[in-house]
């Protein structure tokens, strides 16, 4: 009778606590069961001698997965808990957007307000960049990372995102390395274009119009309000954070090693946030609570830029507004350091996915679409998934892999960028990231990394001369090319030292073996590719050579993905 009595009251109570919390047996039974097919999504990645992460998923303000994977600190074997701090990478910014959204609403400024009236220090472009174009990325202003880089400040490799070199840099530096650029790269709300020194400055206006640090505004304005007690701005080199996970990279024999541990650069803006799981769960149920900011901060903070033409562009505030499998995403990733981040929500369904990761390279989206895929399916639209089912089951044919040597070579692209295709036994793959071609028919492939089919075109005389990438109902055409090789004679006229004003850095130039290479500071020299008369690429980097009028060389012009036109004067 006792033990009959104990059950009935166990199960009483159990009634009672599901009841109250709105759910259902039926559905605590299909959440179990989801969250069982997660698990198995993830276990091939539960190792216990490797870095690994934190994922939450939640939905109507509850959590109804959790999972804590892989070590905080290998060398110490200090497991991941709730309790793990990690960085957000560039997820930080919505948190820069959230501090200014809240001084706009303050009446404190306006979001059309001239920068230079807060930041005389910047250099006047003869057009007006104002703290809307910082917020959507539209300013036109050179991204600071890739400044970085090309200065040799922190040189990152662009295929892996390897630090080569030690990042260490303080405010005082980044500011000025900023301010030291004497163009921007397009009219301001001209278009969008993605750019750390955005939120940098974002950052400096908080701070010049609170009168406070960055991480103390927030700090009185959010985390604490929302009991994030675990959640900071990292505003300086030397600031220790406990629990927190060192961010991990694999090296060429497999060994991880602290990468964070290299990376202690300023960027307390466009990066710099770190926080738990737990705290971010209290973050992303603000945007359904209105506790801080009122119900018209998620309408602010989700609102997208336009540009000077009138289309509208999918990043807001910090945020990207978009669609996953057909449902309104909104969202915002992070990665360096080691460190992966992303924090996606479904507002329509209240539903709301979180992973931090302290292992480089891994897919953190993988798990975002996943999760998606389970446990918001009934929502999913039929044709979304029909069109995931397509691009994941592109039809492979089997061709002749000799054509492929007609199709290796290096083609151009209009803004100077050179991407080189190369056949690797009987794979067409792109140099270096070792992208596959998979063939639909003899002239046509599919690039998955890119979700892009390519098709090669033939000339009169047979010959391979462009191909033509087909992205959306966009058909853009890249050109072959063949590369002029210089002469020795011409050759030894590059050779010696090249300054940058605007990155304060020399640049060398050096012949070996009849090959052309360029030095940054004292790192390791980049041999450069010829491409035709003047002209060397490297990676992302395109190399013009510049002459006077009587035909001394006085220079080169150097473009890469993100930077145009940085002069370098031959010393």
């Amino acid at each position: 009778m006792r033990i009959k009595l104990n059950i009935c009251l166990i199960f009483l109570i159990c009634s009672c606590v599901l009841l109250g919390s709105g759910i259902s047996c039926s559905k605590i039974n299909q959440i179990n069961s989801l969250n069982a097919e997660m698990d198995k999504f993830i276990d091939p990645l539960d190792k216990a001698d490797a870095p690994g992460f934190s994922i939450a998923i939640i939905q109507n303000g509850k959590k109804i997965y959790q999972r804590f994977v892989g070590l905080a600190d290998v060398e110490n074997n200090i497991p991941i808990t709730r309790k793990t701090i990690f960085s957000l990478a560039s997820t930080s910014k919505q948190f820069t957007a959230a501090c200014i959204q809240l001084l706009s609403e303050q009446g404190r400024i306006s979001l059309d307000d001239d920068i230079r009236n807060i930041l005389p220090e910047m250099p006047d472009y003869g057009n007006v960049i104002t703290i809307r174009h910082l917020l959507h990325h539209t300013s036109g202003i050179r991204d600071v990372l890739s400044l970085h880089n090309l200065a040799g400040v922190s040189q990152m490799n662009m295929v892996t995102g390897e630090l080569i070199s030690e990042s260490k840099t303080t405010g005082e530096q980044v500011y000025r390395l900023i301010t030291r650029q004497k163009h921007i790269e397009f009219q301001p709300g001209e278009k969008y274009e993605y750019c750390n020194s955005n939120y940098i400055l974002l950052a400096l206006i908080v701070e010049r119009i609170s009168a406070m640090s960055l991480n103390d505004f927030a700090q009185k304005m959010f985390f604490k309000p929302l009991g994030m007690k675990n959640t900071y701005f990292k505003e300086s080199m030397t600031a220790d954070i406990k629990n927190l996970a060192l961010g991990y990279r694999q090296n060429k024999e497999g060994q991880f090693y602290a990468e964070s541990k290299l990376w202690q650069g300023y960027s307390a803006g466009a990066a710099g946030v770190y926080a738990t799981i737990d705290d971010l769960f209290k973050w992303s149920q603000n945007f359904y609570k209105n506790k801080i900011g009122g119900p018209q901060f998620n309408r602010l903070m989700t609102t997208q830029g336009v540009l000077n033409n009138g289309n509208k562009i999918e990043y807001a505030s910090g945020l990207f507004v978009s669609d996953l499998l057909g449902l309104k995403a909104v969202h915002h990733d992070g990665f360096g350091a080691g460190y992966r981040s992303a924090i996606l929500r479904h507002p329509d369904q209240k539903y709301t996915i979180i992973v931090l990761s302290n292992e480089a390279t891994i897919d953190i989206w993988a798990f975002i679409v996943k999760a998606t895929e389970l446990y918001l399916s009934d929502e999913i639209k039929k044709d979304e998934k029909e069109q995931e089912s397509e691009t994941s089951q592109i039809p492979e044919v089997n061709i002749d892999p000799d054509l492929y040597n007609d199709y290796a070579g290096d083609y151009q692209m209009d803004d100077g960028q050179v991407i080189t295709i190369a056949r690797e036994e009987d794979k067409l793959v792109v140099v270096p990231m070792g992208f596959e071609f998979i063939p639909v028919t003899e002239t046509k492939f599919f690039i998955k990394e890119m979700g892009a089919y390519i098709s090669f075109v033939r000339n009169e005389n047979s010959e391979v001369s462009h191909h033509i990438v087909h992205v959306g109902d966009q058909n853009i055409i890249v050109k072959k090319v063949v590369p002029t090789l210089p002469s020795s004679e011409l050759l030894k006229k590059y050779i010696g030292k090249y300054y940058s004003e605007e990155l304060d850095v020399t640049y060398t130039a050096t012949v070996q073996d009849d090959e052309l290479f360029v030095q940054i500071a004292d790192l390791p020299s980049q041999k450069m590719k010829p491409v035709r008369q003047d002209e060397f690429t490297a990676l992302e980097w395109n190399l013009i050579f510049m002459y006077d009028d009587q035909n001394h060389i006085t220079g080169f012009r150097l473009d890469t993905n993100w930077i145009k036109n940085i002069v370098f004067d031959k010393k």
